[in-house]
């Protein structure tokens, strides 16, 4: 069905051509990520021993104001809590460097990324944009057919982490699902991360062209209903 929307409009080919080759040159910044375990240790250490937020610990850990009561991912969002410092620097560096992945177009691979860095959670939750497809080989069906689902939860994540952009990380973290989202609303969420005009001009490209292919796709999946 994708693949139909873009042979049967030149513009939209062309445009998805020029992401491709602005994807293509900014491989070269995945190179400097580095893979370290982001699972929030020290959080983790702080809330099993139950007491002392805000204070620092004899292992030298220092805690935020007020820690989240799990180590769910949302908590800290949903309690307006803070994990330990060093948690937070190195999922920090964890979302930048996701950040360059998805700029790179190289999706997959920042998901082995997330999955080396003990952040399997994450990995998953940038995976959903896959169309739903039947692989003819395999004889599976592969993707995602709940997309539309999916780049709400996307565009919710994003605008969360907007709300909050002095929590480090937040910045890439609203910079990446909010290109996920394929919003075209949210390129106030992605141009922050943004670092000269070919980011600027990819993201601006790349949110305007998903959401038309997302609106096309509703189109006629409405028209064949």
């Amino acid at each position: 069905e994708e693949a139909r929307i873009i042979n049967a409009d030149p513009v939209l080919d062309i445009g998805l051509r020029s992401v491709r080759w602005l994807e293509e040159a900014a491989v070269e910044m995945t190179r400097s990520s580095i893979r370290e375990d982001a699972s929030p240790m020290q959080t983790a250490m702080a809330i099993s021993r139950a007491g002392g937020a805000g204070d620092e610990g004899s292992s030298g850990v220092v805690l935020a104001a007020v820690l989240p009561s799990s180590l769910d991912p949302d908590a800290p969002a949903r309690e307006g809590a803070r994990l330990a410092e060093q948690d937070e620097c190195s999922q920090a560096r964890l979302l930048q460097s996701l950040w360059r992945y998805l700029r790179a177009g190289r999706l997959e691979d920042g998901q082995h990324f997330c999955r080396k860095c003990k952040q399997w959670w994450r990995a998953s939750s940038i995976g959903g944009g896959v169309p739903f497809h039947f692989d003819d080989e395999e004889g599976e069906w592969h993707g995602n057919p709940s997309r539309p689902l999916w780049r709400r939860a996307c565009e919710a994540i994003a605008r969360r982490a907007m709300r909050a952009p002095h929590v480090p990380g937040n910045i890439h973290e609203a910079a990446i699902y909010g290109t996920l989202s394929g919003c075209a609303e949210l390129l106030k969420a992605v141009s922050p991360a943004c670092d000269g005009w070919e980011d600027t001009l990819w993201a601006r490209l790349k949110l305007a062209l998903d959401s038309h292919l997302a609106d096309q796709q509703f189109s006629l999946s409405a028209t064949n209903a």
